[in-house]
C-alpha cells in the first residue's frame, strides 16, 4: 500500500497549501511547492518500484553492452550498430539515445532519473500548451500511467513523451505524423497512433454511440477480431505481436472494466452534448452581437464590458477544442478495449497511450464549467476515488506480478 500512502501524501500537500494560500503565498508560490513535492515523492516511489521491476535488470544488461556514441565515431564502427538486425529487436531510437547519454555518463541510475526528468517534463508542458490544470491532471497521471507504465516501460514510455508533442500538432497533420515517426524509432506501438489523426474534428456523439453499441454486440458476443484480422493479413510469423497474441491471460468477461468503460462512456457523452449545448448558445449569441455592433464599434468598444464578452467566447472556442481532443482521445480508448476486449495483452499495451484522457476529460469538465467551489468537490471526489481504487487493483503489478 505505499504507493497509495505516497498519492495520499500528493492529495494532502495539495489540499494543505491550496489553503495557505489565503493566508501567506501567492497561487505561483503554492503551485511550485506542489510541483515540486509531487516530484520529489514520484521519485521516491520511482526509486522504490525500479529495485524489483521485472524489465529494469533487462535493460540494465542493454545500457551496459551499449556503445557510447563517441566511440562508435572514433573507433568507426558506424550507423549500422542501430540497424534493427544489430540489436536483438530493441529499436533503433532507443539504442542512439542511451548511445547519447553515455557520452555524459555512465550511470544507470542517473539514466533512469534523466528519463523520468523528461517523462514528467513532457507531461508539465503537454497540460500548460493545452490548458489543462496541471494540479488537477498530476494524480491521473500518476496513478493511470506513472505507477503501471512510465516506471519500467522505458522504450514505449518516451515514445509516449514524443505522442503528447504530437498531440499538440494535431492541426498540422504532417508534424504530427513526423513525431509519430520519431516516436516509432522508440517503439513499434506508436504506429498505432497514426490511427489518431482526426482526434482533433469535431465527430458528433451520435455516432460514437453507434460504435459503442456495436462494440457492446461484439463483447456480448465474445468475437474476437485482432487475432483473425492479424491471421489474415499477415500470414507468416510477426514476432512480438504474435507473441502478444499468444500471453495467456485472463479475461474478466463482464467484469469491472467492462462497466468501468459503460460508466465512462456515459459520463464523458453527456458532459460533451452539454458542451456543444453551450458551444452552440455563444455561437448563436456572437452572431447576432456581430449583426447589431458594426467593426468599427467593436474596435472602439474594446476597453469595455461588451468587447470583453466577445474576447471570452474566442477563448472558449479554443477551450472547446481542446475539449474535443481529450473527449475523442477518451472514447477512442473506450472502443479500443470494448472492440478487441479477446486480446488484452496488446490492447493494453496500446491503450496506455491514451488511458489517461477519459478521466482528463472528466476533470477539465468539472473544472472549467462549475463555478461552484463545493459542487467541484462533490464531483471530483468520486474521482479521487476511482484514483485509489485503480492503485489499489494495480499494488500487485509493481511487485513484480
Amino acid at each position: 500500500m505505499i504507493v497509495s500512502n505516497i498519492i495520499l501524501l500528493f492529495f494532502i500537500a495539495q489540499n494543505f497549501l491550496y489553503q495557505l494560500n489565503r493566508c501567506f503565498f501567492s497561487k505561483s508560490e503554492i503551485k511550485f511547492v506542489i510541483l515540486l513535492i509531487g516530484f520529489i515523492l514520484l521519485q521516491i516511489l520511482r526509486i522504490y518500484c525500479q529495485r524489483d521491476f521485472p524489465d529494469i535488470p533487462e535493460y540494465r544488461e542493454l545500457f551496459s553492452d551499449t556503445i557510447s556514441f563517441v566511440d562508435i565515431i572514433n573507433n568507426n564502427i558506424g550507423f549500422s550498430y542501430f540497424i534493427p538486425e544489430t540489436m536483438l529487436e530493441v529499436e533503433s531510437g532507443y539504442r542512439m539515445f542511451m548511445s547519447l547519454f553515455k557520452c555524459f555518463s555512465e550511470d544507470y541510475s542517473l539514466f533512469l532519473f534523466f528519463i523520468s526528468v523528461i517523462e514528467l517534463s513532457s507531461f508539465y508542458f503537454f497540460c500548460k500548451k493545452m490548458r489543462i490544470n496541471v494540479l488537477c491532471a498530476l494524480p491521473i497521471y500518476i496513478s493511470l500511467t506513472y505507477i503501471t507504465f512510465q516506471i519500467g516501460m522505458l522504450r514505449q514510455a518516451l515514445a509516449f513523451c514524443v505522442f503528447l508533442l504530437a498531440i499538440l500538432n494535431l492541426h498540422r497533420k504532417w508534424i504530427y505524423l513526423g513525431f509519430i515517426m520519431i516516436g516509432f524509432l522508440f517503439h513499434r506501438s506508436m504506429l498505432f497512433c497514426a490511427l489518431l489523426i482526426w482526434a482533433d474534428r469535431f465527430v458528433s456523439p451520435k455516432y460514437f454511440t453507434y460504435a459503442f453499441i456495436v462494440s457492446l454486440v461484439i463483447y456480448i458476443l465474445k468475437i474476437e477480431l485482432i487475432s483473425e484480422l492479424w491471421s489474415y493479413i499477415f500470414q507468416e510469423d510477426s514476432n512480438r505481436v504474435n507473441f502478444y497474441l499468444s500471453v495467456d491471460r485472463e479475461n474478466n468477461y463482464l467484469g469491472v472494466g467492462f462497466w468501468e468503460r459503460i460508466i465512462f462512456f456515459l459520463v464523458m457523452t453527456y458532459f460533451y452534448n452539454k458542451l456543444i449545448i453551450k458551444q452552440n448558445k455563444k455561437e448563436y449569441l456572437v452572431d447576432n452581437l456581430s449583426n447589431s455592433i458594426n467593426v468599427k464599434s467593436i474596435n472602439d468598444l474594446s476597453t469595455n464590458n461588451a468587447n470583453c464578452k466577445i474576447s471570452k467566447d474566442v477563448l472558449n472556442n479554443a477551450n472547446y477544442s481542446v475539449m474535443t481532443v481529450l473527449y475523442n482521445l477518451g472514447v477512442t480508448v473506450i472502443l479500443l478495449q470494448m472492440y478487441f476486449f479477446a486480446s488484452p495483452t496488446i490492447t493494453s499495451r496500446l491503450r496506455y497511450y491514451i488511458v489517461i484522457f477519459p478521466v482528463i476529460f472528466v476533470v477539465e469538465y468539472i473544472r472549467r464549467n462549475i463555478d461552484s467551489y463545493q459542487k467541484r468537490i462533490c464531483y471530483m471526489l468520486p474521482v479521487y476515488g476511482y484514483l485509489f481504487l485503480y492503485l489499489y487493483t494495480r499494488a500487485g503489478y509493481l511487485m513484480g506480478i
